[in-house]
């Protein structure tokens, strides 16, 4: 059967297979556009072997540094061959049989050379998550950037072959943050990064205080090294209070709106603790780069 479109490689990143893997496997599996799906597993059992067998044509076994960093980036655009290559993380559920389309549409049309999805949380999602995930993916597509500078989504994007053969990704350096550099680094160079908003995947995570704050901390070190910042910026003040202090008064007021008085003795915690990570690892990454 002929396509209007070019092939393409989904690379699917599995940690645990868990429950939310038998749907990301089965919307996979019913896109409107053809591909071909490729799994990098964390130590796969037989059982987890044959359930990927029947959607994925091959899956690779990788350590869990490899798994944590995503570290098979430059190796999965070297073991494919297809114009646009695709990455998504199990926990990142497509929506509907257009996904695929949305996502990778803009790199399929040469109009961008790398795009990213829009995360959407799930229906059971706590109010500290719902808040980050709304606040951030904009409905029309305005991203609300904590930085201020750029933002990018490494678990559910698509990349071309062709900006990726001119610049590859800086694994080594940074690590689980290597995409989003990546996609810096080719905006910087005039090089479009599309936000595609119609790219919706049902996203959800643990808020633990110390998956937070390990989360934070390699997002303080990654910022650190990435852009150019003014001395004004990256004082405790600037850098780590007043956020911190902001985002602890929109929890509030959203789980007051929720009625979820829960959420009001645990996101000062959270947010202080997470801030205070990525203060810690801003801190220690711009001194090694000074």
């Amino acid at each position: 059967m002929e396509h209007d479109y070019p092939e393409i490689s989904v690379i699917l990143r599995v940690s645990s297979g868990g429950a939310a893997l038998q749907d990301t496997l089965e919307m996979l599996a019913g896109q409107s556009l053809p591909a071909r799906l490729f799994v990098f597993c964390l130590q796969p059992t037989e059982i987890l072997r044959s359930i990927l067998a029947s959607f994925a044509e091959h899956t690779y076994t990788i350590s869990k540094e490899t798994c944590e960093n995503w570290a098979f980036l430059n190796r999965a655009m070297e073991m494919t061959e297809s114009e646009v290559v695709v990455f998504l993380d199990e926990r990142c559920i497509p929506v509907d049989e257009n996904w695929l389309q949305h996502v990778a549409g803009p790199c399929l049309a040469r109009q961008a050379g790398a795009s990213f999805s829009r995360k959407l949380p799930a229906a059971d999602a706590g109010p500290l998550i719902m808040n980050d995930l709304h606040r951030i993916f904009d409905t029309q597509g305005a991203l609300q950037s904590v930085n201020g500078r750029h933002y990018f989504t490494h678990d559910a994007m698509a990349c071309s072959r062709t900006v990726w053969e001119r610049y590859r990704f800086q694994e080594e350096r940074f690590g689980s943050w290597s995409a989003f550099a990546w996609s810096w680094h080719i905006r910087r160079r005039g090089i479009p990064v599309h936000y595609a908003k119609q790219a919706r995947v049902i996203y959800d995570e643990p808020y633990s205080l110390r998956s937070r704050y390990q989360a934070l901390k390699r997002e303080g070190e990654a910022e650190a090294n990435i852009f150019s910042w003014d001395p004004s910026e990256i004082t405790l003040r600037s850098y780590f209070l007043r956020p911190c202090f902001q985002q602890v008064c929109e929890d509030l007021s959203v789980a007051a709106k929720q009625r979820k008085p829960g959420a009001w003795f645990y996101a000062p915690f959270l947010r202080f603790i997470s801030y205070r990570g990525k203060y810690r690892g801003f801190k220690r990454a711009y001194a090694k780069r000074s």
